[in-house]
């Protein structure tokens, strides 16, 4: 009966995960700078006309020494399945997101019961930053994949449960994450493991006779690859360790995302919004002397390990917070499914939640003209209406406000989930469209592709910018020109050259000869050497040349 009750949470939880990670997921282009990078490395990975592109990546087809390759390898693998489309290169991220609730979900269910596996399931795959990475093209998601089953899987191992087994399949996920982003899956793996032997006295499980034959597995799934990419380009190596391991740990310069300790406090309320309202309570009634179980006490150690490594880096991202998020669900969720089944609330858990409402209220109900003041700032206001979509968080607002009024508690988390559900559903529906309309060169390389074909062929310079997502979508090389007076003799040598820039650099362009536009936007444009043919007609609104007050400055400059 257990077993089946475990079968149908784990159809329930997929069935949620699902719907938010698939629904709308190649309905619009790829976003700009990350996920159109990594979509265009797979894609000439998955393209290489020698084995030799499929050992090292490339970008723009010069190599690319900063990420290893398996996701590539996946990503290339969905192209040769759905086709070169942004369905296929965001399915590896959702796939891999998939996997992560579900592995969070058979814990929680076999550790503490189906509905706090359930709740878990949900309060991971609604908190924002884990529902908007497993939607996107990078690798945060499939390494957060390989962490969250190696770090379960030295949980196994410490509980004595098919030792070597499970030790064998820790070393697994371990070399997996080595080959999807470098050293830090088996860094955060054996750290997580260390803290939890140490806090419960276990250190003495090292002497296990399985760690050689875990060290074997390791070796025998990473090393192949190390290995042909070291033959096959030294240099590879050297930087990709180096650069971006070694100093990006250590050293502070700006290219490395230097950040302050404290870093990853505010980046992780805001990427487990909504649920990081409620962690003051689910600390209060989950890790209380008393209260705590191992497991808990493991999700603890499994948090802390991965927060407290990333806060020592001196190189910071907000996505590299993502693996701490799984064990904040296994704890969230088990105190919400309590929340739901309790009698009584102590009056101290009470006003935790009730203080957490106030905070989610407050957020949801400010949305609007936050978001609203932040979108007449950039991009010249493009985004004004699509922020307009915030106002489905005002009934989500109405509804905590009205519950902390009538101390009606035990709703919040059922509150929360819903609204979060529907208001992920509406912004991937509507806003992300809008988002890419700004975000991805998409509509340049349309406007690119649909000119005469004796023209289509012509070379495309990106000015001052860098642009993976046009490299995607023209699915050919693109010349990056910073110089004037570079892009000025590359003019000259060509009939017809297409420059993409931004407008603050349009008068070089124009300067240059490119002094014609196809497609203007309020982030990049694209000028070319020759008028856009009379019969054909930009798919955004564009300036006539003979009116654009930058080309009149821009000659006036030159006369």
């Amino acid at each position: 009966m257990r077993h089946l009750k475990i079968t149908a949470g784990a159809a329930a939880a997929c069935l949620v995960a699902g719907i938010l990670l698939s629904y709308n997921l190649g309905g619009y282009a790829l976003w700009d700078p990350d996920e159109s990078r990594h979509a265009e490395i797979a894609r000439e990975v998955f393209t290489a006309p020698s084995g030799r592109g499929w050992i090292v990546p490339s970008l723009n087809f010069r190599h690319y020494y900063d990420k290893p390759i398996l996701f590539y390898w996946l990503v290339g693998t969905a192209y040769a399945v759905g086709g070169v489309n942004e369905l296929a290169a965001r399915a590896v991220p959702a796939a891999a997101a998939l996997g992560t609730v579900i592995a969070v979900y058979l814990f929680a269910a076999r550790t503490w019961s189906v509905g706090a596996g359930f709740a878990a399931a949900v309060v991971l795959v609604t908190a924002c930053e884990f529902a908007a990475l497993g939607r996107y093209a990078n690798l945060d998601m499939v390494l957060t994949l390989w962490v969250t089953l190696g770090i379960l899987a030295v949980h196994r191992w410490t509980q004595r449960a098919e030792a070597g087994r499970s030790l064998r399949l820790a070393a697994l996920c371990a070399a997996l994450g080595m080959l999807t982003k470098g050293l830090v899956a088996p860094v955060l793996i054996g750290l997580v493991a260390l803290l939890y032997l140490a806090v419960t006295r276990q250190l003495r499980l090292l002497a296990h006779a399985g760690l050689a034959s875990s060290a074997g597995v390791f070796m025998a799934v990473a090393g192949p690859w190390y290995l042909a990419a070291g033959l096959v380009q030294p240099d590879y190596l050297r930087e990709f360790f180096l650069l971006h391991h070694y100093r990006r740990f250590v050293e502070s310069a700006p290219y490395l995302h230097p950040g302050p300790i404290y870093y990853y406090v505010p980046m992780l309320l805001m990427g487990f919004f909504p649920w990081s309202v409620l962690l003051p309570a689910t600390a209060r009634g989950t890790l209380m002397r008393g209260q705590r179980g191992p497991a808990d006490l493991f999700c603890l150690c499994w948090a802390a390990g991965v927060l407290v490594f990333f806060s020592l880096s001196q190189g910071k991202l907000g996505t590299y917070i993502l693996p701490s998020l799984p064990p904040l669900a296994l704890l969230t969720g088990r105190y919400v499914s309590g929340l739901l089944t309790r009698p009584d609330l102590p009056s101290v858990e009470r006003r935790l939640i009730g203080a957490g409402m106030i905070i989610a209220a407050g957020v949801c109900l400010a949305a609007v003209p936050v978001l609203l003041v932040l979108s007449w700032r950039v991009y010249d206001g493009a985004w004004t209406r699509t922020s307009l979509l915030s106002a489905t968080m005002i009934p989500v607002g109405a509804v905590l406000a009205l519950l902390v009024r009538h101390r009606r508690y035990r709703a919040t988390p059922i509150v929360l989930a819903i609204g979060f559900f529907f208001g992920l559903v509406v912004f991937y529906r509507w806003a992300a469209p809008s988002i890419s309309s700004v975000r991805s060169e998409a509509p340049l390389a349309a406007t690119i592709a649909s000119s005469a074909p004796e023209s289509a062929g012509a070379p495309i310079v990106a000015y001052s910018v860098r642009t993976p997502s046009l490299l995607f979508y023209v699915q050919r090389p693109v010349h990056e020109i910073d110089r004037p007076r570079q892009l000025e003799r590359f003019v000259a040598a060509h009939p017809l050259v297409f420059v993409v820039t931004s407008p603050k650099h349009l008068p070089d362009v124009v300067a240059a000869g490119a002094r014609f536009p196809w497609n203007t936007g309020a982030r990049h444009v694209l000028y070319a050497s020759q008028p856009l043919p009379a019969d054909r007609h930009p798919p955004s609104p564009a300036v006539d040349a003979a009116e654009d007050p930058m080309i009149e400055e821009s000659q006036a400059a030159r006369d």
